[in-house]
């Protein structure tokens, strides 16, 4: 499926993360850089547009980013992202709490684990 936010379609294309069946769904290396934090982790993302509502929504799926009480999903429409060109996709809003946030997503794998893609059908079938 065709994103709807060009910085995303361009990181997408770019870094060759579309699967014919399993959508986007990668392995990357993620930084969140905050006032008082900067942690680099290593998740799985998986990217999902939708459509009636008009939004892509990037997940970030290691537990460890709500344990840390940093948010790991992020809706298009509430958040700026541009696109660095073979550094990766940047995002930066603002939490619920008002503290301002960046994150960089750098893919380092094009797939996601069969587990992972297993739990998110079976989401997508519920």
């Amino acid at each position: 499926m065709k994103q709807l936010t060009k910085s995303i379609s361009d990181f997408i294309l770019a870094f060759d993360l579309l699967h014919p069946i399993n959508g986007v769904c990668f392995d990357a290396m993620v930084f969140f850089y905050t006032d008082k934090l900067v942690l680099q982790i290593e998740s799985e993302v998986h990217i999902i547009t939708i459509l009636n509502k008009k939004i892509d929504v990037l997940y970030i799926l290691n537990p460890e980013i709500r344990n840390r009480e940093l948010p790991d999903m992020f809706e298009s429409k509430h958040c700026e992202i541009n696109f660095r060109e073979k550094k990766g996709l940047l995002l930066k809003s603002v939490d619920d709490q008002n503290r301002s946030y960046s994150i960089l997503i750098q893919p380092t794998g094009k797939s996601c684990e069969p587990v992972t893609l297993e739990e998110i059908q079976q989401r997508i079938n519920n």
